[in-house]
C-alpha cells in the first residue's frame, strides 16, 4: 500500500502521507472485501458471537480454571470454526492442557472430563484486537493525564479481565504504560489477554502524543512531562532523540514501536491532515 507514497517521496513531490484511506489501492482492496463477504451475514454472525459475552449478562461471571490433570468438555453449544460464516452444531469441544484437542460428536466425550454446559451459547476462536490501549480505555483522558498512575493501573487490571470475557485473548497494545499489566497477566496475578506491548507512544513536539498544557512551555532540557514519566508518551525531536526513546521502549520489552505519524482526534495541537516525522 506504500507504493504511491514511496514514489512521491523519492521524486520529491510530496512528504509522507500518513493516511492512504482514499488511495486507489485501498479502495480496490475494500471493493474486493465487500464482494467476498456479505455485510448483512457478517453482522448477523457478529451479533450471535457477541450474544455470549458478559455485557449481555449471558456469560459466566467468574472465570473457571481447568482442573489440573483433567480435560474440560464444553457441551450444548454452537461454535464458529473461523472459516465458515454459519454457526456449527452437533459437536462438543474437548480442551486439554489449555488447548483444544478434539471436536467429538455431541455426547461422546470422555467420561472423566470436567463438563461445562454452555447453554446453547456461541463459542468462537479467541479474538485478536490489533489496536488497543489496555491502560487507557477505562479512564477518561483527563484521568489518564492527571490522576495517580496507581489508580490508572488498577482500573486497567479490572478492564483486562473484562476484555478477556468479551472474547479477546490477544491484544496489540498501541501505546501506554502496559508493561506491568502484561507481567501481572503472564504471571497469573490478574486475568487478561495476551499483550503485545508498544510502551510509550513516540511523538514529536506538538504531535499526536504531546498532551502538555501550553502553560508548561518552554521545555527545559531533561524536563519530562507527567505523561512521559508515567510511560504514556515519549516526546522526541530529531533522529537522535527518536532513536533513544525507541531503544528505551525496546529495553522495557516492547514487541513493536508506536510512532505517531499523523494528526489525531484526542490531541489538540495537530490537525488530522498533518504529517509528523519523516522517513
Amino acid at each position: 500500500m506504500c507504493i504511491t507514497c514511496c514514489e512521491s517521496i523519492e521524486s520529491g513531490a510530496a512528504n509522507i502521507n500518513p493516511c492512504l484511506c482514499g488511495a486507489p489501492e485501498t479502495q480496490a482492496a475494500m471493493d474486493r472485501i465487500e464482494a467476498d463477504i456479505s455485510r448483512r451475514t457478517f453482522l448477523g454472525g457478529t451479533a450471535a458471537v457477541i450474544g455470549m459475552f458478559a455485557g449481555f449478562g449471558l456469560a459466566p461471571r467468574e472465570l473457571r480454571a481447568q482442573t489440573p490433570g483433567r480435560p474440560t468438555l464444553l457441551t450444548n453449544l454452537r461454535f464458529f470454526d473461523g472459516s465458515t460464516l454459519a454457526m456449527q452444531t452437533g459437536r462438543d469441544i474437548l480442551i486439554d492442557g489449555g488447548r483444544i484437542v478434539a471436536l467429538p460428536a455431541a455426547g461422546t466425550g470422555p467420561e472423566d472430563a470436567d463438563v461445562i454446559d454452555c447453554g446453547g451459547r456461541a463459542v468462537t476462536p479467541g479474538l485478536i484486537d490489533c489496536h488497543w490501549h489496555a491502560t487507557l480505555v477505562s479512564v477518561s483522558q483527563v484521568a489518564a493525564l492527571t490522576q495517580d498512575i496507581a489508580f490508572v493501573h488498577l482500573v486497567a487490571g479490572q478492564e483486562a479481565g473484562a476484555t478477556l470475557m468479551r472474547g479477546f485473548t490477544t491484544v496489540r497494545d498501541t501505546g501506554g504504560p502496559v508493561f506491568g499489566l502484561k507481567m501481572a497477566i503472564d504471571r497469573g496475578v490478574v486475568t487478561g489477554p495476551r499483550i503485545f506491548p508498544s510502551g510509550a507512544m513516540i511523538s514529536q513536539t506538538s504531535g499526536h502524543g504531546d498532551f502538555r498544557l501550553l502553560s508548561t512551555l518552554p521545555r527545559a532540557d531533561g524536563d519530562l512531562d507527567y505523561t512521559e514519566t508515567t510511560g504514556l508518551a515519549a516526546i522526541a525531536d530529531g533522529e537522535v532523540e527518536v532513536l533513544r526513546r525507541t531503544r528505551e521502549q525496546l529495553m522495557k520489552g516492547a514487541s513493536q514501536i508506536k510512532i505517531m505519524a499523523g494528526g489525531g482526534v484526542t490531541s489538540i495541537y495537530d490537525p488530522l491532515d498533518t504529517a509528523q516525522y519523516f522517513e
